[in-house]
Formats: C-alpha cells, sequence, structure tokens
C-alpha cells in the first residue's frame, strides 16, 4: 500500500492544535475556485514545465508534483518532529486536496500514529462515503471539517459538488460523537451575505453545531494557477470581508465563533 503526497510540511501552527506536521494528499474531489492548492486536484504524479528567469535569460525546468509513500516511510518522516509534538500537544495533520480519497493509507498512517500517542487529526471537505469515515474514525482524534456552503446551485458553480453528501457525513459524525471543528472559508461573492450566512446558519442549526471556525479568503494560490498553467473558471472578487461583522451574524444565532488568520 502506497499514499500519493505532494507536500509534508513542519512546524505547522494553523492546521490543529500545538506544533503539528501536516501530510498533504494529492487528489481532491472538488474544484474550488479559490484553492490555495490547485496542484493537488488530480490524482497521479504530474511534471509541469515551469519556465524561469535568470536576468534576461529565460528557461525552462521540470517540477514534479507528488511522490509516492510506504506507510513505514512516512512514519519514519513523523516521528521525528514527536519532540515538538510533545512540547507542544501537537500531532499530524492529514490534508491535501483530500486525505479521504486515500482513506486506507491514512488508516495505516494514524493506526501506527495513535500506537506511538501522536494527535492525529483530518482536514477533509466531506465529500466521501461514509463508510471510509468508519474504518478511520478509531485512529482519529480530531476533524476540521469543511462547510463552504449548503445551497445546491451555488456549491455546483463554485466547486462542482452538490453539498448534501458532505452535510449527511457531517451529521453522522456529530451523532458517532467525534470530535469536529466546523470551519468556514469566507469567499467574497459566495457566501459572505447575509443570505448564504441565514442558509448556512440554518443547515448547521439542524446539526447542532455550536461552534465554528470562519477563515478569511487569501488569493495566496493565484499565481500557481499560472505556474502550472491550470483554468480557473470564476474571478473571485477581491473586496475586503468584514469578518467581525459576519461572525457578529453567526453569534446572533448562538454559534461560537473563533476567527483565523
Amino acid at each position: 500500500m502506497k499514499g500519493l503526497i505532494f507536500d509534508i510540511k513542519h512546524f505547522a501552527i494553523h492546521d490543529g492544535p500545538g506544533i503539528r506536521q501536516t501530510i498533504f494528499f494529492k487528489a481532491c474531489p472538488l474544484r474550488c475556485q479559490w484553492c490555495h492548492n490547485p496542484e493537488s486536484w488530480k490524482s497521479g504524479i504530474e511534471i509541469f514545465q515551469i519556465e524561469k528567469k535568470l536576468g534576461s535569460d529565460k528557461f525552462i525546468i521540470q517540477e514534479q508534483i507528488g511522490k509516492w509513500y510506504e506507510p513505514d516511510e512516512l512514519m519514519y518522516i513523523i516521528q521525528k518532529d514527536i519532540p515538538f509534538f510533545d512540547q507542544s500537544g501537537g500531532g499530524v495533520t492529514f490534508s491535501g486536496g483530500e486525505p479521504m480519497l486515500q482513506y486506507e493509507f491514512v488508516k495505516a498512517v494514524a493506526m501506527q500514529s495513535k500506537a506511538m500517542h501522536i494527535h492525529t487529526l483530518i482536514d477533509t471537505c466531506g465529500f466521501a462515503d461514509y463508510k471510509h469515515f468508519e474504518d478511520v474514525n478509531p485512529f482519529i482524534d480530531l476533524y476540521f471539517y469543511d462547510i463552504k456552503h449548503v445551497n445546491e446551485k451555488k456549491m455546483m458553480q463554485f466547486t462542482g459538488v452538490n453539498p448534501d453528501l458532505i452535510l449527511k457525513n457531517l451529521k453522522k459524525l456529530i451523532q458517532g460523537k467525534k470530535e469536529v471543528v466546523v470551519r468556514i472559508p469566507v469567499i467574497p461573492g459566495f457566501n459572505d451575505d447575509r443570505k448564504d450566512i441565514e442558509e448556512i446558519i440554518q443547515e448547521l442549526s439542524k446539526i447542532e453545531i455550536k461552534e465554528i471556525n470562519l477563515l478569511p479568503y487569501h488569493n495566496i494560490g493565484k499565481s500557481k494557477y499560472k505556474r502550472y498553467n491550470i483554468s480557473s473558471n470564476i474571478e473571485i472578487d477581491n473586496k475586503p470581508i468584514d469578518l467581525i461583522k459576519i461572525s457578529s451574524i453567526y453569534k446572533e444565532s448562538g454559534f461560537n465563533v473563533k476567527l483565523e488568520n
């Protein structure tokens, strides 16, 4: 069994509690138009031709996105950071892309991590067969669960998928007493006006979600679309977002709200 990874980030402080090592899995079922990692979308190793400049000279280099790992290979890398995990209450975060597309590999690594008392976290879009969540659940301490929108038309337009499965899986995780942090990336023109927010509130209230994290939109991934020659069909408006005002709307409906950087 092997897992396809496109990046490993050490000393991550925004991907869960404490100091973490974040493993970025390649392939994703969504096509979010604001995605920071569009090079992660496709499954399989990809080779990109990248133009570089040195003074007035231009030259082409090849950049490989994706590398296959055995579970033991990845654990060898993960365990090097155990002193930082122990000191800070951190651990390993499985991110992407979408780690649940490689749930069997995630399970194998998470199982070994738990045997070494390493905190485990999956950062997921939720678009997966719930049987796969059931398979990894015994070895996962925490889920970061993205809710981008609940409106089918907007989700199809901006991400390419229907939100129904995402919401059903969230409900099942909550009913199964798993620890879940719902995170909402606030995207201009997509889910930042009051109508959008009220739609999201209505659905999350049904699932009895009490706490949410709001993530501001950053266009830091924009240069990657050009770099890797990846087309984006929708231009995201980069207007300023008043996260304090948006958070107040959620708070008025009884949610505990945390603002992330």
